[in-house]
């Protein structure tokens, strides 16, 4: 399973989590592969460390949806795509910052 949530800090970024799966008999997760597709670009995450099941996606187009897939690498190959997920990266709507030369003006 893949989940998919907008980083609430950025409006560029996508954090992806998924469930290792079940290894049992087989050699060990050496690593994850988490690649994504949406509004004309893909890419994707090499070699995320075995052991690790998140992972954020930098550098997206905000307002654009992405479908996000997660496999698994051992000594036998690599896995099928965990089913994937779909999620739009937003701009968030957070307040302005402002440096510590602003100037407060009163308007009457």
């Amino acid at each position: 399973m893949v989940t998919v949530d907008r980083d609430g800090n950025h409006d560029s970024e996508l954090d992806v989590t998924w469930t290792a799966p079940d290894n049992e008999g087989k050699p060990p997760i050496t690593a994850y592969e988490v690649q994504y597709h949406g509004g004309g670009q893909s890419g994707t995450l090499p070699d995320v460390p075995a052991g690790t099941t998140t992972a954020t996606i930098p550098n997206l187009r905000p307002f654009t949806n992405y479908t996000v897939q997660v496999h698994a690498i051992n000594a036998e190959g690599d896995s099928d795509y965990v089913s994937s997920s779909e999620r739009t990266s937003k701009a968030d709507n957070s307040l302005p910052t402002f440096s510590a030369d602003t100037v407060t003006r009163e308007v009457a």
